[in-house]
């Protein structure tokens, strides 16, 4: 976790990567004590940025507590309840498909289907020639 981001982005990449604390009504932060008990880290308000709890907290883990609602523990089906951001869904069939195995699923899917819709892009533009990030 970036130890500059906001306390909004600190938030979202925390419901990103728990999904189910959304339901839970808010969430604090918690550590642990020299016995089991978990203890909440008081931090200013509006002060729960990443920095700040690494700094009261310095090298201990930190829990997450649902403040209005207890949470379900079963397993989410990632295909059906949420699409994970690493999947990516095939224009073909409709499908959902890891990213690094979509290039090769589009080939057979493509060779499977009519060819009624054209690519939308213009074949100037492809994976081989556009560089997204190039240090």
């Amino acid at each position: 976790m970036p130890l500059n981001s906001t306390p909004k982005e600190l938030k979202t990449i925390i419901l990103q990567l728990f999904p189910k604390l959304v339901a839970g009504g808010g969430f604090e932060y918690l550590k642990s004590s020299n016995s089991r008990k978990r203890i909440v880290i008081p931090l200013p308000q509006g002060r729960y940025c990443a920095r700040e709890i690494k700094a009261y907290n310095r090298h201990g883990r930190v829990y997450l507590r649902p403040i209005q609602k207890d949470l379900d523990l079963s397993l989410i089906d990632d295909t059906s309840s949420r699409v994970d951001e690493l999947l990516q869904k095939c224009n073909q069939c409709l499908k959902f498909i890891e990213q690094s195995k979509l290039r090769n699923h589009i080939e057979i899917c493509s060779a499977n289907s009519a060819p009624a819709n054209e690519s939308s892009i213009p074949e100037s533009i492809t994976s081989e020639n556009y560089v997204l990030y190039d240090p």
